[in-house]
């Protein structure tokens, strides 16, 4: 099973949003992402689709040397194409403490964050095709504020 993000999504008409149910790995599709490069640069993004279960499916490596590394992370694709990778100037993309809720529909997805008052918080979405969107937000005074991604 896949669990952490997983129990905090949910479609708009899903009567178990928020139960903390984790997500059947098999068959549910993936993006991998990773920033090359030195400073998080939005411009190195390297998109990777993966589905669980399917033999063919694969994420290559490059061999950067004894040092070298890369860091990947993994988002799944919502019903309506679309995955939220979070935050992608900071270490950690997406976390449950500061991503709270993700709502979405056939149109839009929604996603809860909460930070401090006035923050500006900026999150990547990546659509089936592999293009990416931001969107951003302003903390208000109750800690949290909405990001909205219309299709």
């Amino acid at each position: 099973d896949v669990v952490g993000m997983a129990g905090i999504i949910g479609r708009d008409d899903d009567a178990s949003f928020g139960s903390g149910a984790s997500l059947r790995a098999e068959g549910a599709t993936f993006v991998a992402y990773s920033l090359g490069g030195a400073g998080f640069d939005v411009d190195s993004l390297r998109l990777v689709p993966l589905s669980v279960g399917d033999p063919s499916a694969g994420l290559a490596l490059n061999s950067s040397g004894m040092l070298g590394f890369e860091l990947w992370h993994f988002a799944l694709v919502l019903e309506n194409g679309v995955s939220v990778l979070g935050e992608l100037s900071k270490f950690v993309p997406s976390s449950p403490q500061r991503l709270q809720q993700v709502w979405y529909d056939a149109s839009s997805v929604r996603v809860l964050v909460v930070g401090a008052p006035g923050e500006r918080v900026t999150l990547y979405f990546a659509f089936a095709g592999l293009e990416v969107a931001e969107e951003s937000c302003i903390v208000g005074a109750d800690l949290q504020c909405i990001v909205t991604v219309t299709l």
